[in-house]
């Protein structure tokens, strides 16, 4: 078995934080972190907020002179009890994780948290890769197995970036501080792309963000205007971006809601992906175990679709892969057969 059901407390502790999780989504001050600061600059006060961005560094960004706007939005944020909601989440985060459920190392979950802060899960960003997976069993009700060391969820190379998928020609909209912050925003042009890791500690694995989007004509990476962040083009991306569902990303320090590809679609697409690795290149002993671990989390996610007995959603969207043209076709048969030389007891669900 490449999963084991979560308990039945698990469960319903998860269902209560995703609960929490949407209910602080649809609040614009529930946890967004940072502080209002005046400064007095030739006998006029001007007013900052300031607060901790991906990569580590305290930002300070102008909102704008005191007045009566400005003063609104710093009252509504002083009366949103920010803290005990925050620590409401947290608290109900530790409890799934005692129950048993999955959660993502910290260092990651705080990066993916601020992502959402700057907004990106509402311009319908989506999380995907090795995090997406871990958020998923939760969801599912499961816990993976392939992911369990004793030390808990083993990241290594496949977890060295943080991926999110966005749509090639999504339009962030770029706002001043003042009405990004009255959105319950962090203003998107302060976010630095970066991660502490990849400044602070040589020695250690830099942890990167990477925004990936469907392939285009030129296939070029593409630099979103106004903004210092470039989107990576991807085949089959499109795949991650249909039939979205929502989740939740949760750490011991907290949660955030997030949105994550439909379970079917997912494993579909890696299994594309690694057939697009066999077409294209010849498999060696150096790759053996690497091409090995790439097929045990859609393995892992194909298994409980035949377990629920939910073969006919996931063949239906297997044939829409493979009608979406030869190279489709070609890289999922070959990830296809790949998947079932390691598990032949998973051919059933491919009809």
């Amino acid at each position: 078995m490449l999963s084991t059901d979560l308990s039945l407390g698990a469960q319903t502790s998860y269902a209560e934080l995703y609960d929490m999780t949407r209910s602080a989504a649809s609040d614009r001050f529930a946890t967004l972190r940072g502080s209002f600061h005046r400064r007095r600059i030739k006998n006029k006060i001007y007013i900052y907020f300031n607060f901790r961005d991906t990569d580590g560094h305290v930002r300070s960004k102008y909102v704008g002179p005191e007045g009566s706007r400005v003063q609104a939005l710093i009252d509504d944020f002083e009366q949103a009890k920010i803290a005990s909601r925050v620590e409401a989440l947290a608290q109900r985060a530790q409890a799934c994780m005692a129950l048993g459920c999955s959660a993502l190392p910290e260092k990651h979950f705080k990066i993916i948290h601020k992502l959402a802060h700057y907004g990106f899960f509402r311009w319908q960003g989506v999380l995907v890769g090795t995090h997406a997976y871990v958020a998923m069993g939760n969801m599912l009700g499961v816990r993976w197995t392939w992911n369990e060391t004793s030390s808990g969820i083993e990241f290594a190379d496949a977890a060295s970036r943080i991926s999110i998928a966005m749509h090639a020609d999504v339009e962030i909209p770029v706002h001043d501080a003042i009405s990004s912050l009255e959105m319950g925003l962090l203003p998107v042009r302060e976010f630095s792309g970066q991660t502490a890791t990849q400044r602070r500690n040589p020695d250690e694995t830099a942890l990167r963000i990477e925004f990936i989007a469907p392939t285009s004509d030129s296939r070029q990476v593409t630099q979103i205007p106004d903004l210092n962040i470039t989107s990576q083009p991807r085949a089959f991306t499109e795949l991650l971006l249909e039939d979205t569902v929502p989740g939740v990303a949760f750490a011991k320090s907290g949660a955030c809601a997030v949105n994550l590809p439909d379970p079917a679609r997912l494993a579909i697409h890696d299994l594309i992906v690694h057939g697009e690795r066999q077409v294209t290149t010849h498999a060696n002993s150096s790759t053996g175990h690497a091409q090995s671990s790439d097929l045990a989390q859609p393995a892992a996610l194909i298994e409980w679709h035949l377990d629920q007995n939910r073969n006919a959603p996931f063949r239906e969207a297997w044939r829409d892969a493979l009608a979406r043209g030869p190279n489709w076709r070609e890289s999922a048969e070959q990830g296809r057969d790949a998947l079932l030389r390691q598990h032949p007891a998973l051919a059933e669900i491919f009809g």
